[in-house]
């Protein structure tokens, strides 16, 4: 015994062991009292909230929210909230780093020294800063009755209503399927080595599979039209608030418009 702690290593896992069940022991004891101060004033600890109401609604939802809708739900309806802002604010900042890339290495000057300028600012401005500003701007736009108006798009201090179809939620996730097919398509056959073609022949075909996989879009968005009702609803003022078409609230238009710029400054880099 005596000889295994004047091993170096013994001694050293043996300091780690102590230091290691010191800490579990102190969390423990941490847990044993929280959970006894919390009997003696009669709450009760666990998931068993999970299941119970919320009791309040949620501003935005991808899945239907009610107020009698338990904690887990929410839950959920957070994470996919969450991965649907990702993907959305991961596009746009593709958009803005793909045109601001371009813009840095074309030929004209002016291009370059704003696509320089755009790199500079945006990147060294926190991205809590950014969200702060536009959160700003949008809440003070204009009421709904003197929302700003162009092509069906309406921009107000309540948020970006825009047109959405009026059609089947069968018929929503379907064609939403085929838009993504639309671009992983493309993207797959340019990478495959399955296809061994010319480059020329390569790009008609990811042009052919986009188009076909749109073509599939549109027609299902047409044939899931809702009966007796246009193919688009239109956003219109009705009374002090705005009816009709896809609202689109402040706090996402701001995460997602935030994420795009300061994203896309790293992308164009």
């Amino acid at each position: 015994m005596i000889s295994l702690l004047r091993n170096q290593k013994v001694r050293n896992a043996l300091l780690q062991i102590l230091y290691v069940g010191s800490i579990a022991a102190m969390v423990l004891a941490g847990i044993v009292i929280a959970r006894q101060n919390l009997a003696a004033q009669g709450i009760t600890s666990g998931f068993d909230f999970l299941f119970k109401s919320t009791g309040w609604d949620l501003n935005f939802s991808l899945l239907p929210a009610t107020a009698n809708d338990p904690y887990w739900w929410y839950f959920l309806i957070g994470i996919i909230n969450t991965l649907f802002l990702g993907t959305v604010g991961l596009t746009l900042a593709t958009i803005v780093g793909t045109i601001v890339g371009l813009a840095r290495t074309s030929s004209n000057e002016l291009a370059r020294l704003l696509g320089r300028t755009y790199v500079d600012i945006f990147r060294n401005i926190p991205l809590i800063l950014q969200v702060f500003f536009w959160y700003a701007v949008i809440t003070h736009l204009p009421t709904p009755r003197a929302a700003h108006e162009g092509w069906g798009f309406l921009l107000t201090s309540r948020g970006l209503y825009i047109p959405f179809p009026n059609v089947s939620s069968a018929a929503l996730a379907a064609a939403t399927l085929a838009v993504i097919a639309a671009i992983a398509l493309p993207i797959w056959l340019g990478r495959t080595s399955r296809l061994s073609l010319p480059v020329g022949q390569r790009g008609g075909i990811q042009l052919a599979g986009t188009a076909a996989a749109l073509a599939c879009a549109a027609i299902v968005l047409v044939a899931g039209r809702l009966a007796d009702s246009p193919l688009l609803d239109f956003p219109a003022l009705q009374g002090l608030n705005l009816r009709g078409g896809l609202r689109i609230p402040p706090e996402f238009a701001t995460l997602a418009i935030a994420i795009a710029i300061y994203g896309g400054s790293y992308i164009a880099e």
